[in-house]
């Protein structure tokens, strides 16, 4: 596994509401923001990728960021270790004992943090690192959480009582192997010290989204040795027919799909609600859905070829992105349930999300936990879990001479 990331620093946006008079006859609160470096381990860069870093409710943040030991897999990059960072303080947390690299992927509010760290040891059929999801306590202690046999695993999401969920390779050679790992990678739960292979919906591989607090896991799946086209995951092209997945006290649920060959659970709120993405007929088509109670709600797009739902909280709003019938680039939305709506579907708002160096608030104030910032040409994930600070995060590219950063409302 290399350490290949590209340029960009962290930073924090606390955001507070101030009145400002707009004319004589109306005031309006619009949120201001002080922006905080997180800063790095005397490296250049700090998570920088599109899924880190991540924000829990009692201010925590955790992601990775570069030390100034060069990279032997990267030439030109640094090696980059996983940080928790809380009132101002950056902390290493480390790697496990012979490892190199490491990076944190999400925590909860006990202060527990999972994601990955290297052992030390060579892969001898990918020829990089050997991963391992790793679970970081709140004092600081590591703990490896092994895989099924094989040489790679990754921790990806830690709910509030302490469960956690990600992948991991087994010793069955597997040439689709979701992840590359050249073996079978499957779901995997880890719990009361036990990793537990949550199986497949027929296929050979599996991997998890999410798991919210009632221990309810959404993931994919591939369903057969059938071929797909048109199905990312990950930002990794699937080539094996790909079904989206709730798994419950031991029973994995197919949740269906909207006709094509793909469709991808992308986040579970703790109603049991899932969104995601499902290829229509022909796989030419990607619409954005919802899933609740067994039903499957096809949130369509604006015109375009491609909408996906990134983001859910517990009230059931949904984030996400689509492009529009030129297939020109990537928009932000907002779909809200109605109260005056009996059908019971969701209404869509369009809505403005943080762009290359800009913040935007607009029309997402009824989110509990305000989405992350990306980069240009990036889908916006919004709240993947109810959060109750008006807080921000970004990993923003910086542009020599660029020091401008600007709110728009």
């Amino acid at each position: 596994m290399k350490y290949i990331f590209a340029a960009a620093a962290t930073f924090l946006l606390a955001a507070t509401l101030l009145p400002i008079q707009l004319n004589s006859q109306q005031t309006s609160h619009v949120p201001r923001y002080r922006l905080v470096d997180l800063g790095t381990f005397g490296g250049p860069n700090s998570s920088e990728t599109v899924e880190f870093p991540y924000i829990n409710n009692r201010g925590m943040v955790v992601g990775f960021a570069d030390t100034d030991i060069p990279d032997p897999f990267n030439p030109g990059g640094f090696i980059p270790h996983a940080f928790r960072w809380k009132q101002g303080v950056l902390t290493d947390l480390g790697t496990l004992p012979g490892g190199h690299g490491s990076f944190a992927i999400w925590s909860n509010d006990r202060g527990q943090v999972v994601g990955l760290s290297d052992n030390g040891e060579i892969d001898p059929v990918l020829g990089g690192p050997q991963g391992r999801g790793v679970l970081w306590e709140s004092d600081g202690s590591i703990v490896n959480l092994g895989t099924l046999g094989g040489t790679q695993s990754l921790a990806a999401d830690i709910n509030q009582p302490g469960q956690i969920v990600g992948v991991a390779a087994n010793k069955i050679a597997a040439p689709n192997s979701i992840f590359g790992w050249a073996m079978q990678t499957r779901a995997v739960l880890w719990q009361d010290g036990k990793l537990r292979d949550l199986g497949t919906l027929g296929g050979t591989d599996a991997a998890t989204a999410m798991i919210n607090d009632r221990g309810q896991i959404a993931g994919l799946s591939y369903t057969s040795s059938d071929p797909t086209s048109n199905c990312f995951a990950f930002d990794i092209p699937l080539p094996l027919a790909t079904g989206a997945f709730l798994w419950e006290r031991g029973k994995m649920v197919n949740l269906g799909g909207l006709g094509g060959t793909c469709t991808l659970a992308g986040a579970i709120n703790n109603r049991g609600e899932i969104i995601g993405q499902s290829n229509l007929p022909g796989d030419e088509t990607t619409h954005a859905f919802l899933w609740s109670q067994g039903v499957i709600e096809d949130l369509g797009t604006r015109g375009g070829t491609l909408a996906v739902a990134t983001g859910l909280n517990d009230s059931g709003e949904v984030a996400g992105g689509h492009n529009d019938q030129w297939r020109r680039g990537i928009s932000r939305f907002l779909l809200e349930k109605r109260s005056d709506d009996r059908s019971g579907n969701h209404q869509q708002r369009h809505v403005q999300c943080c762009a290359f160096h800009e913040f935007e608030a607009t029309g997402l104030r009824h989110l509990r936990r305000l989405p992350r910032c990306l980069r240009t040409a990036r889908i916006p994930l919004a709240t993947r879990r109810s959060h109750d600070r008006f807080e921000r995060l970004c990993s923003a590219r910086i542009r020599p001479g660029y020091n401008r950063w600007r709110n728009h409302q």
